[in-house]
């Protein structure tokens, strides 16, 4: 999977990664979702530091 981000192309791997068992929600969705809201999250993002941590295999039993 790519995704083109201000003319720039980036490769996505394993997009069919599932991120939430519960929703069945996948990497791609994930990534999607952000794509649509980042018109309005940008903007209080901007200037501040901002990291996403995901370990999804740490929390499975």
């Amino acid at each position: 999977m790519e995704v083109q981000v201000d003319g720039k192309v980036i490769s996505i791997s394993h997009p069919e990664k599932i991120l939430w068992d519960e929703f069945n929600f996948t990497k791609a969705d994930y990534i999607r979702y952000l794509l649509e809201v980042s018109e309005f999250l940008l903007p209080y993002t901007k200037d501040r530091m901002l990291m996403y941590w995901l370990y999804p295999h740490a929390f499975k039993t």
